[in-house]
């Protein structure tokens, strides 16, 4: 006895499947780029705060002086726009974040990071989301 399966259908089904990781991706690289822009926001919040000359408390965030450091943030996106850096070609920047031998830590990029994470998560998770939901629809 031969039992005979035929499958149709598999080219198609193939053509929608990489439709649909076109539209991920588009989708997702749109949310890398809108979270990228987030942090840099929420890093600029933290430098925002005026010191007026005192500076902040060793693991602070660094209090605002000339605002130099929180103007210069910058986001670049990867080519492939999957991942972006956010940050500053400052050097003053990562002695802040980080400190120095003689000078305490004083994060701002970190902190923000963490203040972001959740929202860049969110945002990428329902840009799947609804990538496959417009797809479905199709």
């Amino acid at each position: 006895m031969i039992l005979r399966v035929t499958v149709s259908g598999v080219g198609h089904l193939a053509a929608r499947l990489g439709r649909l990781a076109d539209q991920v991706e588009l989708a997702v690289q749109a949310a890398v780029a809108a979270g990228a822009d987030d942090l840099r926001r929420e890093a600029r919040a933290l430098l925002n705060v005026p010191g007026a000359g005192a500076p902040s408390a060793p693991g602070d965030p660094p209090r605002r002086q000339t605002g130099q450091l929180r103007d210069s943030l910058r986001v670049e996106i990867a080519p492939d726009r999957l991942s972006a850096r956010v940050g500053t070609d400052l050097d003053y920047g990562a002695d802040l974040e980080f400190g120095t031998q003689d000078t305490a830590p004083r994060p701002w990029l970190q902190p923000a990071a963490q203040n972001a994470a959740p929202r860049i998560k969110a945002r990428i998770e329902d840009a799947v989301r609804e990538a496959i939901r417009r797809s479905a629809r199709r």
